[in-house]
């Protein structure tokens, strides 16, 4: 139950295997115990407590090389592994992964230490030991082709698409992640699609091949209507397929995907099984509000932009003051039900008065649903530039700063000149 509800809500793991521990001890299953207090250390990792994972994590990984229980050594040293790489301590955590390599190695009967080598080619990237990531990389596509393992074949093809971009070769990538969705295609593999289907859309954009990005980002798009209880991806593949867009002239069809990707981000937050998938979502927020942003700064329209950055603030402050309590997923309410359903509606309509109809439906249902959800706790209306205007003195000046993926702006807002100015900044 713990490793399913990791995927939730780390809140819950963590209650979880503490119940796991202590039920443990009382039995006298020392080893077991010692897991379950690793597994509360990645938990602790999770929701932001560094120095209680730290602690929680060596401890298990010190009592797996004790009792030489093997598996657990290969797996807390990868995860410490991982954790040090988070935080940009990148020797030691080589010198962990490393461990759980080799004792896999050295272990008959020992599984394939992806987390290890998955971990290994991140810190040997950010190092910029780019050489030794694609050996490893090489290796371990070698390990899953000679057991046909196609799914661990798409996930190698879009780490190498991805570290490819890290190195600046874009052309590289876009060969890396059309493998991916070729084996994502054998395989009916939708979340491969959706998960592929951005990043080449956006390599495929950069290079200028606008056509065939937007084409290969509708086909996530599309994809995602095969799994509509995963729309999470949804949000940033409309946002890509809006800047795609925007760059083709077509200024008009870009504004009304960034409307609906922010449209389905509120009733996702509206619809979220727990606390811990709407600070996923959330994390999606800068990237697609900021993209928003500043396609409409280049349009002039920079009230217009304020609300936007505005309202993406509201969303951020208001989760970050809110009391989270674990919440246990539980089975799809009618109205939760309803609102997936019409989100996959939005994903599919090209037209505006259907769109419409469809958002006051979502609206609708989000009334209906009984518990109070984070989209219910901000305002839908943020505060218009001209009335921020009207309270501010003659004498003071407000500046919003909004990041980009490329380029970072600037928004001065004033009495004096009744208007805001964007300045861009490389």
């Amino acid at each position: 139950r713990g490793m399913l509800e990791v995927n939730y809500d780390a809140a819950l793991t963590q209650a979880t295997y503490s119940q796991i521990e202590s039920l443990a001890m009382k039995r006298g299953h020392f080893l077991i115990a010692a897991r379950a207090t690793g597994e509360q250390g990645i938990a602790d990792f999770l929701t932001g407590n560094i120095a209680s994972a730290r602690k929680k994590v060596v401890y298990a990984w010190t009592v797996s090389k004790l009792f030489h229980d093997h598996a657990a050594q290969i797996r807390y040293a990868s995860v410490y592994a991982e954790g040090l790489a988070q935080i940009g301590r990148y020797p030691e955590a080589l010198a962990a992964v490393e461990e759980a390599i080799r004792t896999a190695q050295n272990t008959p009967g020992a599984p394939y230490p992806s987390m290890a080598k998955s971990t290994q080619v991140e810190i040997l990237t950010n190092m910029g030991q780019y050489d030794e990531a694609l050996k490893i990389l090489d290796e371990s596509e070698s390990w899953a082709a000679s057991r046909h393992l196609e799914g661990h074949l798409c996930a190698a093809e879009i780490n190498r698409g991805d570290l490819f971009i890290r190195m600046g070769k874009t052309d590289l990538a876009i060969a890396a992640y059309r493998h991916a969705l070729q084996y994502a295609t054998d395989l009916s593999f939708w979340r491969g699609f959706t998960s592929t289907g951005g990043p080449l859309a956006k390599a495929l954009a950069s290079e200028g091949h606008l056509n065939e990005a937007l084409q290969t980002i509708d086909t996530a798009l599309q994809a995602n209507t095969h799994i509509p209880d995963e729309l999470y991806f949804v949000p940033r593949n409309l946002a890509i397929k809006a800047d795609i867009l925007r760059r083709m002239g077509r200024t008009s069809e870009s504004n009304e995907n960034y409307q609906r990707s922010t449209a389905i981000i509120d009733s996702l937050l509206a619809s979220s099984p727990t606390p811990g998938v709407e600070r996923l979502l959330l994390a999606d927020l800068g990237e697609i509000y900021s993209g928003y942003f500043i396609s409409l700064v280049q349009q002039h329209r920079n009230a217009d932009a304020f609300e936007i950055i505005e309202k993406a603030h509201g969303r951020i402050e208001a989760q970050a003051l809110e009391h989270h309590a674990a919440m246990p997923p539980h089975l799809p309410s009618r109205s939760e039900e309803q609102i997936t359903q019409l989100n996959v509606r939005l994903i599919n309509s090209d037209d505006p008065a259907a769109r419409e109809e469809i958002e006051r439906r979502i609206y609708q249902a989000e009334l209906e649903m009984d518990a109070p959800r984070l989209a219910g706790l901000t305002s839908i209306h943020p505060v218009a530039l001209k009335d921020l205007q009207r309270h501010l003195e003659k004498r003071e000046l407000l500046l919003e700063y909004v990041l980009g993926e490329e380029n970072s702006y600037v928004m001065a807002v004033s009495q004096e000149i009744g208007r805001a100015s964007c300045r861009e900044r490389v």
